[in-house]
């Protein structure tokens, strides 16, 4: 199937729009991370995810587990290598490094009693 003109040129804003929400992101995840803001901005993850995962739906799993190694990474090579929440994780990396695949838990089994 050959794609029109207009087919193409929609093609490009998304993935511009992809491109552009992406990078401005992680320049703003960087640059708070760097200055020891770590939770906050995390969340502006979602909004070059929601994006791809709603044009492209079968690659937007793969798009999140990117961005997550991405602050992975961030969160490793910023951070001093002083002790940290989680001692098996060097740098100072949180177990919630990947906020974008594994949020939404909430600790406890469904269905199972409190107390």
């Amino acid at each position: 199937m050959v794609q029109t003109d207009s087919h193409q040129i929609e093609d490009r804003w998304w993935n511009l729009a992809i491109f552009l929400t992406t990078a401005c992101t992680l320049g703003i995840v960087l640059v708070s991370h760097y200055f020891g803001y770590s939770v906050l901005f995390t969340h502006l993850f979602y909004i070059p995810i929601v994006l791809v995962a709603y044009r492209y739906p079968a690659r937007g799993i793969y798009f999140a587990s990117l961005l997550g190694l991405a602050y992975f990474a961030s969160d490793i090579a910023l951070n001093s290598p002083m002790p940290s929440t989680c001692p098996s994780v060097p740098g100072g990396a949180r177990p919630a490094a990947l906020p974008p695949v594994g949020e939404g838990g909430g600790g406890e089994p469904v269905g199972q009693p409190r107390g």
